[in-house]
Formats: structure tokens, sequence, C-alpha cells
């Protein structure tokens, strides 16, 4: 196990059995049985389903969805549904592609938000 250690406890951790004895002793690895019987509870499942779905309605009501809300995911959601490309390539050419196609079609048809063009502005005066 070469390398810079990041977290002191862990320094004396230099081989296989070093390792799996440092994780065998740690207090995590003692509650991990009780810790996993609670975890896979259908109970403990259901509340914590049920605890995201109300903060995500309440971040809906809010409008704090904004904030809480993945871009990345909804985005890639969305662009499902609105483009299948004929050759396979990464998610991120793909999404790419969709990125420049709505932004030809702002600019065609002069619909351009003004916060990307004030970004635009605030990038092009740094460089």
């Amino acid at each position: 196990m070469g390398g810079r250690c990041l977290d002191e406890r862990v320094s004396g951790v230099s081989d296989l059995a070093s390792a799996c004895s440092h994780i065998t002793s740690s207090d995590w690895y003692a509650s991990f049985r009780g810790n996993a019987t609670q975890i896979g509870s259908p109970e403990q499942i259901e509340l914590w389903i049920q605890e995201a779905a109300d903060a995500y309605t309440a971040d809906l009501d809010t409008d704090d969805w904004q904030r809480s809300f993945a871009g990345k995911e909804l985005f890639r959601h969305v662009r499902g549904y609105i483009y299948q490309p004929p050759l396979p390539a990464s998610p991120a050419t793909y999404d790419i592609d969709v990125a420049k196609s709505v932004a030809r079609w702002q600019v065609v048809n002069d619909r351009v938000p003004s916060e990307l063009s004030e970004l635009l502005a605030a990038i092009q005066s740094r460089i």
C-alpha cells in the first residue's frame, strides 16, 4: 500500500493484513452488523423514502428545488427524450450536442437569456 497516508489514523497500514486488521478493529466495523440490520429493514427504507419525498415536495413548494435538484440529472433525463443520436458516444458528447443545438436556436431566435450574455461578458472582460 504505497503512497502518502492522508489520515494519521491509518499511518500503520502498510499491507493487506494490516489493512484488514485496521478495518475489523474499528468502531465502524463493530457497529456494522447492527446498522446493517436497521438499514436493511423495509420500515427504515420506507421512512427514508418518505423523508426524501417530503423534503423534495417542500423544495418544490418554495422554489428551493433550484438548489436541491441536480441540474445535470434533469438535463440528461430531458435530453433522452429530445435527442436520439445515430452513433454511440459518451453522455458528455450527447450533453454538448444538445447544449450547442439549444444555443444555436437561442441565437437564431434572439432568445439568449440575459444571464448568459452577462456571464459571457464577465468572462470576456477577464481574459
